[in-house]
């Protein structure tokens, strides 16, 4: 059975950080083609912080037709 709150394992999706500005980014994933997801840094807490082309692990939120990251 899946967990829908997004802390399932087969819920999680791995991309690259493609663009990062000062409080948030997008991440680039081959499972949600054309279409980059939002990210607030905050959400990524780690040392060193985040750079353009970091491999990351999330979940994905849904907002209508909008994509949002999640971290568990």
């Amino acid at each position: 059975m899946s967990d829908k709150t997004g802390t399932d394992e087969l819920d999680r999706k791995t991309g690259k950080v493609v663009r990062l500005l000062e409080e948030f980014g997008f991440i680039s994933c081959d499972d949600l083609p054309g279409q980059d997801v939002y990210f607030k840094t905050s959400w990524f807490r780690g040392s060193p912080p985040l750079r353009e082309g970091d491999a990351v692990t999330f979940s994905v939120k849904a907002f209508g037709e909008r994509r949002q990251a999640a971290t568990w």
